[in-house]
């Protein structure tokens, strides 16, 4: 009750401090790398391109999101308790207002770190679901003549991200499960230092100098190697040793 009638509670609540410097702590970073924005391009192209070839009706758009229409209100949200329910699977159901009678949609949000089998786990109860439910595929919209462009030929839109803008990156690789999402140790140090007017200044380890000169190296290599043939890059090797055990302290 006091939640519900507090005026505070969703137009005028401050953040907490912690929460802000977090916020500005990933702006930071991403601005610093581009790898977990062009990951995630690479994983939405994938699922857009997977439901395509099963007939599942995506909204075309050139965005990130993964619109799935359904077209029925009752169907969305039948087809939402069933993902969630059976395959474990939270996919939340879009309904008016949010969009127009008859255009309710299942709105899939993808990630950089959902790994190659999570995706094909979302595929499948995708596919199950749609066939359990019996709703309307590409094929079934295009016979009534086509539902928020879905059925009608506009399927094709370029995405916001070019290829070249994905692979800025390296050529971006999908996630399998247990494999550790890359982290941008450069990045990691310009947000460090952007916070050193409240924390003050960090003084790295000898060896943690050693293993970043030695990250700087490799990431140095893989961009040169990414560049077209034609293009010379010189490149400096950096003579670093690393001893076999590296004592991390918490």
């Amino acid at each position: 009750m006091i939640r519900s009638y507090a005026p505070g509670f969703i137009f005028t609540t401050s953040l907490p401090p912690a929460t802000v410097a977090g916020a500005r702590a990933s702006v930071i970073y991403q601005k610093h790398h581009v790898g977990d924005r062009a990951l995630k391009q690479v994983n939405v192209r994938t699922v857009k391109e997977r439901f395509a070839a099963l007939d599942i009706p995506v909204v075309p758009g050139p965005s990130h999101i993964v619109p799935v229409l359904v077209g029925d209100a009752g169907l969305a949200k039948a087809a939402s308790d069933k993902l969630l329910h059976e395959h474990s699977i939270y996919v939340q159901a879009i309904n008016y207002p949010t969009v127009a009678v008859g255009e309710e949609r299942l709105r899939v949000t993808v990630t950089p770190r959902h790994t190659a089998e999570q995706i094909d786990g979302l595929i499948a109860a995708m596919d199950t679901v749609f066939t359990d439910l019996h709703i309307n595929r590409i094929s079934d919209w295009e016979k009534l003549g086509g539902r928020a462009n879905v059925g009608v030929g506009k399927e094709d839109v370029e995405p916001i991200w070019s290829n070249a803008q994905v692979n800025t990156s390296g050529q971006p690789r999908m996630l399998r499960n247990g494999e550790t999402a890359v982290v941008d140790t450069g990045a990691v140090q310009v947000v460090r230092k952007s916070f050193e007017d409240l924390l003050g200044p960090v003084e790295l380890s000898e060896t943690e100098r050693m293993i970043e000169a030695a990250v700087m190296t490799s990431a140095v290599k893989h961009v040169a190697e990414a560049l077209p043939k034609k293009v010379k890059v010189p490149l400096t090797p950096i003579n670093v040793t690393i001893p076999s055990t590296v004592a991390v302290l918490a």
